[in-house]
């Protein structure tokens, strides 16, 4: 009933009962994947909602779902994947790269909604740190913030990393996330200053609270 039915009420009465089913819903999977399609929202969301509660064993279906030509089919698996959690890792960590835009932005926001169960993505974030949509720069900084601690070693190799975009935005998400124990975290963000890479160390001397040997320094590149 959950897909056939012509009544929306219904069919999202039976979204209802399948969620709160739990993992006892594992039966009903394909029903509820086609149901991610539905022309109703809350019958969508209440479906998604079920498949993040089957957990683990809907992630591979649900992920297939992130080849979609509809961005809010898209759009939705990635949320759903996100409620599923860890067992969802290696399709959202794949997901960083995708070839759509959105699908970046959607599972950037999904690890973040993980949060520090996503830290086995944390290398792969901050790898997507360096690609130059402003947008999933965004979702991707956020994401390494709510993974926590377990992103700074990661963030902290992002400064020799090869990509200068990758190196300048990881040290200023490691110095965000350090805001309320920065004296923790000085002596890397110090050593950031001897780096070879000018703007990098223009930004740790920006993190550091140095602001005038941070202008000083910007001054003296734009007379050379």
């Amino acid at each position: 009933r959950l897909v056939v039915d012509e009544d929306e009420d219904v069919r999202y009465r039976a979204a209802c009962v399948l969620a709160d089913a739990g993992e006892d819903a594992a039966p009903a999977m394909l029903q509820l994947k086609k149901a991610l399609k539905d022309p109703d929202i809350d019958v969508r969301s209440k479906s998604a909602e079920a498949l993040g509660l089957i957990g683990g064993a809907a992630a591979r279906s649900v992920a297939e779902e992130l080849e979609d030509e509809d961005v809010e089919i898209r759009r939705t698996a990635c949320w759903t994947l996100g409620v599923i959690g860890a067992p969802a890792l290696p399709y959202l960590r794949k997901g960083l790269t995708h070839s759509c835009h959105d699908v970046r932005c959607y599972s950037a926001c999904a690890l973040g909604q993980i949060g520090r169960k996503a830290a086995p993505a944390a290398s792969d974030l901050r790898d997507a740190l360096g690609d130059a949509d402003e947008e999933l720069h965004q979702h991707v900084e956020e994401a390494l913030l709510r993974i926590g601690d377990a992103a700074l070693p990661h963030l902290r190799d992002g400064f020799s990393h090869d990509n200068s975009l990758v190196r300048l935005r990881s040290i200023n998400v490691f110095a965000e996330s350090n805001k309320s124990s920065r004296p923790r975290h000085r002596e890397t963000i110090e050593a950031a200053t001897m780096n070879e890479d000018a703007r990098l160390v223009h930004h740790a001397d920006w993190c550091l609270g140095d602001v005038p040997r941070a202008r000083r320094r910007h001054s003296v590149r734009g007379m050379s």
